[in-house]
Order: C-alpha cells, then sequence, then structure tokens
C-alpha cells in the first residue's frame, strides 16, 4: 500500500484534534459580566431632613464604567434631583413622608467593531427614601414691615420660632446686614438693595436649617424724588391796614404740587377759618395746618401744607381777625412729585427768645429715605419787628430756595436713615436778633 494513503487519515486526525484543542470551547453564547452586573445600594436610601442639605451617591458592579442612572419610575421628594453620576442631592421641600422612585443604571461597554456595536447592560431596583422635619428648625410667621424701597435700609423684624444664635437673614437671596437675634421668636435686621417687586423672607440657622415665608416682603421703586419747584414768594406789602394778605404762586410743570405756607405775623389776632384758602383756580386742594399757632416774642408763627394742587398758578390768601396785623409775612414754597394723599410730618420748633447769630429746631427730625425736611426760620429785632436787609445762610445740607433771606426757607431730600437738624445763619447776629425756626419732615407714606 501506498505509504502516502496511509499516512494522509492520520494527518487530518491530528490536525482536526488540533483545532479542536486550541479553538473556541469556552464560548457558551452567554455573556458572564452581563449576570454580575447590578445595583450593589441598598433601600431605603438615608434619609431627608426638610430645609437640611442632602447628598448620597448610587453604587453598582460590574459592566463597564461609566454607568449612567436615570429614574425609570416613581419620584424623589420635592427640591431632590439626581445626576447621570448617581448622586441625588438638594435641599428636600416637599412634604414629610415616604418617598419611592425607580433607578435604572446602563453601563458603557466598548465596540471592537464600530459597525457591531455592544449593547449596552442595565439593571435596576425601586429604592425608598423618608423625609421627616426635624424638631429644631426654624419656622418664619411674619415680617414688619412687609415693604421699604429697593436702595434697602428698611428696618425690619422676622417673627417665627427655633431662632438661635448666628442666625441668618436673606431677603430675595439677598443678605440683610445688623441681623441681631431677639429672642428665639424674633430678629431684628436691616434689608439690603434689591430690585423691585415681592421676594422670599429666609431664615437660616446655623446648622444650616432653614424656613421660607414666600412673596413676604415687598421692594417698592421710589418715585422721583420730592423736588422743589416753585419760587418762594414772601409777601411783605408796606402800609397794611387791611385784614387781608395774599400772594400769587406760580405753580410750573404738568405735575400736581405739595404746596407749603408759613404765616408770621405780630399782634394778638388770629387766622380767619383757622386756615389759608385758595383763590379760584386752586382746585380742590384744601389747607391744613401742621401744627397750632405758635406764639413767640409778641409775634405768631403758624405753617400749613396742602398737597395735589393742580399746576399753573393759585393764590394764596390769608385773612386776619384784626385790622392791622404787624409786620406780616406770608412764605410759600412748592413742590414736584409729593406721595399722593396728605402725607404724614413730624413738626418741631424752636423755644421763643432764642437769640444770636445761629438757629436751629429744637430737635431733629427723623426721616427716611424720600422724606422731606422743611425749615422756615424768622429773625426779628427785640421790638418784635422783621429787620430789613438781612440774610441767612442754610445748615450744612440744606438748600436755600428762592426768596429774599428773611424768613428763609431751606429743605434737605433725604437719602439715608437718620436725625437731620436744620439750622442756619443770619447775617448781623446780636442779641437784637431774636429767632424762630419751624421744621418738619415730610413724609411719603
Amino acid at each position: 500500500m501506498d505509504l502516502f494513503l496511509i499516512l494522509t487519515p492520520l494527518l487530518l486526525l491530528v490536525i482536526v484534534s488540533l483545532l479542536g484543542f486550541v479553538g473556541c470551547t469556552a464560548f457558551t453564547g452567554v455573556d458572564s459580566a452581563s449576570a454580575s452586573f447590578s445595583i450593589t445600594t441598598t433601600s431605603p436610601l438615608p434619609g431627608a431632613t426638610v430645609n437640611v442639605h442632602y447628598a448620597t451617591t448610587m453604587a453598582a458592579t460590574g459592566g463597564t464604567p461609566p454607568y449612567h442612572w436615570t429614574i425609570v419610575g416613581g419620584g424623589l421628594p420635592g427640591g431632590l434631583t439626581m445626576d447621570v453620576t448617581g448622586t441625588i442631592s438638594g435641599i428636600a421641600t416637599g412634604a414629610v413622608g415616604n418617598y419611592s422612585a425607580t433607578i435604572q443604571v446602563t453601563d458603557s461597554p466598548a465596540s471592537p467593531d464600530p459597525s457591531k456595536p455592544t449593547p449596552p447592560q442595565t439593571a435596576q431596583g425601586v429604592f425608598a427614601l423618608n423625609v421627616i422635619t426635624s424638631p429644631t428648625a426654624p419656622s418664619v410667621a411674619a415680617i414688619n414691615p412687609s415693604s421699604g424701597p429697593t436702595g434697602g435700609g428698611t428696618a425690619i423684624t422676622v417673627g417665627g420660632s427655633n431662632f438661635v444664635a448666628g442666625v441668618k437673614v436673606a431677603l430675595g437671596g439677598v443678605p440683610a446686614s445688623g441681623v441681631t437675634l431677639a429672642s428665639g421668636t424674633s430678629i431684628h435686621a436691616t434689608t439690603g438693595a434689591h430690585g423691585a417687586g415681592a421676594v422670599d423672607v429666609i431664615v437660616t440657622n446655623p446648622d444650616t436649617q432653614f424656613a421660607t415665608l414666600p412673596n413676604a416682603f415687598t421692594y417698592v421703586a421710589p418715585p422721583p424724588g420730592v423736588t422743589h419747584s416753585g419760587v418762594t414768594d414772601i409777601a411783605t406789602p408796606s402800609g397794611v391796614s387791611t385784614a387781608i394778605l395774599s400772594a400769587v404762586i406760580p405753580l410750573p410743570g404738568a405735575v400736581s404740587k405739595l404746596l407749603v405756607v408759613t404765616v408770621a405775623w405780630g399782634g394778638g389776632g388770629a387766622i380767619v377759618g383757622g386756615a389759608p384758602t385758595f383763590v379760584p383756580g386752586g382746585g380742590s386742594a384744601k389747607f391744613q395746618a401742621v401744627a397750632g399757632v405758635a406764639p413767640w416774642n409778641g409775634m405768631q408763627i403758624q405753617t400749613f401744607f396742602a398737597n395735589g394742587v393742580p399746576p399753573g398758578s393759585v393764590q394764596v390768601k390769608v385773612q386776619f381777625t384784626v385790622a392791622s396785623p404787624g409786620s406780616p409775612k406770608l412764605c410759600t414754597s412748592a413742590y414736584d412729585n409729593a406721595a399722593p394723599g396728605n402725607p404724614t410730618y413730624t413738626p418741631v420748633a424752636t423755644p421763643n427768645g432764642k437769640a444770636g447769630t445761629t438757629l436751629q429746631s429744637a430737635a431733629p427730625i427723623n426721616a427716611n429715605p424720600l422724606d422731606l425736611v422743611y425749615a422756615v426760620g424768622f429773625a426779628a429785632t427785640s421790638a418784635g419787628v422783621f429787620p430789613g436787609g438781612m440774610t441767612i445762610t442754610p445748615g450744612a445740607g440744606f438748600t436755600a430756595e428762592p426768596g429774599p433771606g428773611n424768613p428763609l426757607v431751606e429743605d434737605h431730600q433725604i437719602t439715608a436713615a437718620g436725625s437731620v437738624t436744620p439750622k442756619a445763619t443770619n447775617s448781623t447776629g446780636g442779641a437784637t436778633s431774636l429767632w424762630f425756626m419751624f421744621a418738619m419732615g415730610i413724609k411719603r407714606a
């Protein structure tokens, strides 16, 4: 027999045996990694406390990182979210109770052949999360006042419970200054600057627990400041022999005015009807007395105001109960952009018989931003008459409005809360210059 024919079957048998030895006998059709890919985090998840920062991270094993996490059923408490890395974080603001979420993780297998991508593996589970309220969490019940200017500076009192030392207050995300813990139920603070509109008030204790009172404080955009618009008119008729004193007051511009009138006169008479009147053309506005008649060095003085006076011009008329009031003076001043309605005011005045080159109000005016401090000062001789040729200089921060100088009208637009004391000096001084200064803070509220 041919040797080749004998050896060939044996050679084929060896080759087939070798192929069987080095072939893919380990391939079973099952991905062993798939069987081991799973979430290792167990349920329930760590509990969350209302208004306290929360964070926990999911974990998995097997598969091919990076893992991609999603919520495919149920949901987390309000304020908590989960990112693709499996981190659950935020501040729980939802209702107290138990929550359940179905969480899924997907791996990222490599594909040797881009035309035949390897499908990712997934695993999922149901996880419980309980939300509780801490017995020491703060609460906010009220804020007073509930509004203030956008420039800030409003002194506020926040009421609630469980406030502790080191507490912080924020309005619309802007920290308040000067925060003082008055008690476990009361906080004093000062607002910062913020745009106009309603904002949340948030109180945070040092342990990060906080409470929110939604839309509890309203920042109010300020209207234009009160500005002097009318020429100060001082009427001193010569040879007065009538009981009537009047002056025409120009009211320029297109907006209504706040009109302030101060009347000074000698003798024992009084103003008829208790207030000056508008001659026709003054609209429906009426004068109100700021304070009662103040006697001074044999003279008398009284200040009035009327708000909402139409622009144009108006005649202010004062009638006395005596035929010849001594050395009368009628001092008027008009202002734009006064708050609607009747402003509130705080009148102050110097004691009788003040002498010297300097005068000032008897007490400071406590004012807030956009308040207007108005002051009028008179000087007279010891004989009780107004000297001629005297000029008066306004105090620091005040503007002297147009006029001869005696009396002096000065005003000050307030830009920051605090106390203001109207002052003035005269050009002659001396013991014969007796002073009277009247001042008031006209508030926009």
